[in-house]
């Protein structure tokens, strides 16, 4: 698990176009390693 990596794919992410339509949300980044 690449922590810096998933960080910064989420980061490019949300400053797309695709993650504009994001707003009010809690995202855990964390590869996975949380199950719920």
């Amino acid at each position: 698990m690449d922590l810096l990596a998933d960080i910064a794919a989420m980061v490019a992410f949300l400053f797309s176009d695709d993650g504009s339509y994001f707003n009010g949300q809690s995202l855990l980044v964390d590869g996975g390693a949380n199950f719920t």
